[in-house]
């Protein structure tokens, strides 16, 4: 689904993304800090997160995918991406795997628009809702409304104690929601 209203997609998906992430981040302050019987509730959110990572992609609600040729290993070809509310997104491999990523924060790299997100390893729950801008991996996935010009997806390293440069992974096409 592309949403031809910039603003209201833009207003919806800062509301919602500062809602999760403000769970996140609470969530993290709760890990770090240990508070007691609370801290059991923040272990079943870390523990739901790594569960996510491992189930099938609840296709009722995707609200965006797009896809992208892929040429190196692990497993070339065409990998689908498929967005939950601009929050959650799934990476599918051509053998049917799939990454999880997180949206972090909202900006512009390259002169587009869009979201960062983070890979979540497969159990490391924890690790992700305690440190939300740290982890090994990041993707730039632009809005659905950028020019096709600009329409790339971008990845970086951390390394060094320091996020390295954007580099551009393949360009992206939009796919229409519904049965592949």
């Amino acid at each position: 689904m592309v949403l031809s209203n910039k603003n209201s997609s833009d207003n919806c998906l800062r509301r919602r993304g500062i809602q999760f992430l403000w769970v996140l981040v609470c969530t993290g302050v709760f890990l770090l800090l240990g508070c007691g019987k609370k801290s059991n509730k923040i272990a079943e959110f870390a523990n739901k997160i790594d569960q996510l990572a491992g189930l099938p992609i609840d296709e009722s609600k995707v609200t965006r995918q797009f896809y992208m040729e892929y040429n190196a290993n692990p497993d070339p070809g065409r990998r689908i991406w498929k967005g939950v509310e601009d929050i959650i997104w799934y990476e599918v491999y051509p053998g049917g795997t799939n990454s999880l990523f997180l949206t972090v924060e909202k900006t512009s790299v390259k002169g587009a628009q869009g979201v960062i997100a983070k890979k979540i390893e497969k159990g490391k729950g924890k690790e992700a809702v305690s440190k939300l801008k740290e982890g090994a991996f990041q993707v730039f996935i632009p809005d659905a409304d950028t020019s096709s010009r600009l329409k790339r997806l971008y990845y970086r390293y951390y390394k060094r104690n320091r996020w390295g440069n954007w580099n551009s992974l393949s360009q992206i096409h939009d796919m229409t929601l519904g049965p592949n």
